[in-house]
């Protein structure tokens, strides 16, 4: 599934690139659109492929840590 997103991200980005290329106005347009697909499919899969799991929440997850418990605002003891 990963090497499938990132063809898919290549390919989107090649082709963007190349029609960036172009001298013509409507192939630009059409290569930024695909540039613009390109890194945001990049950005949404960054969040991790996986298959079988709650959309938003994930029971199964660690909790991510915090450094302090301490309130910030609260005066130094």
């Amino acid at each position: 599934m990963e090497a499938l997103v990132a063809i898919a991200i290549g390919v989107l980005t090649a082709t963007g690139v190349y029609l960036l290329l172009r001298a013509r106005t409507y192939p630009v347009l059409l290569g930024l659109t695909l540039l613009s697909y390109a890194v945001n499919l990049f950005l949404f899969v960054t969040g991790r492929i996986v298959v079988a799991s709650a959309p938003l929440t994930d029971q199964g997850s660690r909790s991510i840590p915090t450094r302090s418990r301490r309130r910030w605002c609260s005066p130094p003891s």
